[in-house]
């Protein structure tokens, strides 16, 4: 049972009873049953969830009503924690690191919780419940929803494993063993059609937490931009046991152009190898950044490299600075011919912050500050 449904059965039983007095009830009747369902393993990850949202409720920050509705939004908060734990790079924070480049930051609590807030915001416009439950093989697949910030789409999903594949994922994902194989314990991967037409140019995963026989996870897919589309088509498929495409679902994709800001730039950089990038747009959403650029046409894998580690970083409003910069970062690219040149289209990932474009003061690009 999902969490949601659980919090909505928990709640009218309690009214139907005529034992809601108070929301001390609600919460105790709650919080016992999701003890008892962790102890048996069946709540899996969504146990975290619920704590949160009582814990939430006992502090006074929302009311029982309106930890009802805290679901898929909530489930992203979390997907997004998880992530900036592991896409952060081995410095914690670049600007102790690098002071000369962004100065002393001092660290505000009030805006920091401030900030908190807005990310929860961002998220309840963005997600959406999908709540779909697909069976392959020795795997059983849930997907929570998904979230769409105009060029990234997000995928919250968890698979439970057989007892039997459990132990051959035990086994065979240790990269050690003679019969590894990596793609066991996440076979899934997304693809999304418009108008028949294929608009997702690939993804990266993220496991988000593991239990007994399941693993969550988060599945970034980027975007095309040629054009907007009002609905999408979003298709499952499985490389293990065999590759096949095992179900589709139909997708919104709102536009919240509110959400997100592009920059026109004209900024030219010499590589190390020579060749020269120049920047002519940067535009800014909530889940990343994508940067549009120019090189010649006969430009070398070496200095496609070095592009894609462009160092791109974000200084907002309240000093804190968001590392969006292509080091250490999942990069995608792609790239049309121009007369004498190439177009490049160079997706970089926020690494697990929410960006609030309403919040940026600067942009760091390379040695260039662009003031917004």
């Amino acid at each position: 049972m999902k969490y949601k449904d659980f919090f909505g059965n928990s709640y009218l039983q309690i009214l139907k009873n005529g034992r809601f007095r108070n929301d001390d009830e609600f919460i105790k009747t709650v919080r016992e049953k999701v003890t008892a369902s962790s102890k048996k393993k069946r709540f899996g990850s969504h146990a975290a969830a619920a704590a949160v949202m009582i814990a939430a409720v006992l502090i006074g920050t929302i009311s029982v009503g309106a930890a009802l509705d805290w679901d898929i939004a909530s489930l992203f908060s979390r997907s997004f924690e998880a992530v900036r734990e592991t896409r952060s790079p081995g410095v914690r924070d670049i600007t102790a690191f690098y002071p000369e480049l962004f100065g002393k930051i001092n660290y505000d609590e009030a805006d920091i919780a401030a900030a908190r807030e807005r990310e929860y915001e961002i998220l309840r416009t963005l997600s959406h419940n999908l709540n779909e439950t697909v069976k392959y093989g020795d795997y059983t697949m849930h997907i929570d929803g998904y979230a769409f910030d105009g060029t990234r789409l997000d995928i919250l999903y968890d698979l439970t494993f057989t007892n039997e594949l459990n132990d051959d994922i035990s086994r065979k994902c240790d990269p050690r063993s003679e019969e590894y194989d990596p793609f066991l314990e996440n076979p899934v991967y997304f693809t999304v059609y418009a108008n028949d037409e294929r608009i997702s140019l690939g993804g990266y995963g993220d496991m988000i937490s593991v239990s007994e026989n399941s693993i969550s996870y988060r599945y970034e897919a980027e975007i095309s931009q040629r054009g907007h589309y009002d609905s999408a088509r979003l298709s499952t498929e499985f490389i293990r046991p065999e590759k096949a495409t095992v179900a589709a679902f139909d997708i919104g994709l709102d536009d919240h152009p509110e959400l997100r800001l592009d920059i026109d730039a004209s900024l030219t950089k010499k590589l190390r190898a020579g060749e020269r990038i120049t920047v002519n747009n940067i535009r800014i959403s909530p889940f990343g950044v994508v940067v549009e650029a120019e090189t010649d046409s006969d430009i070398t894998f070496e200095a496609v490299s070095e592009m894609h580690k462009m160092p791109l970083y974000l200084i907002c409003k309240d000093d804190s600075v968001i590392d969006v910069s292509g080091y250490g970062n999942s990069v995608l690219s792609k790239y049309e011919e121009l007369d004498g040149g190439r177009k490049y289209v160079i997706f970089l990932s926020s690494r697990g912050k929410i960006i609030d474009i309403n919040n940026i003061r600067t942009i760091k690009l390379y040695s260039e500050m662009i003031e917004l």
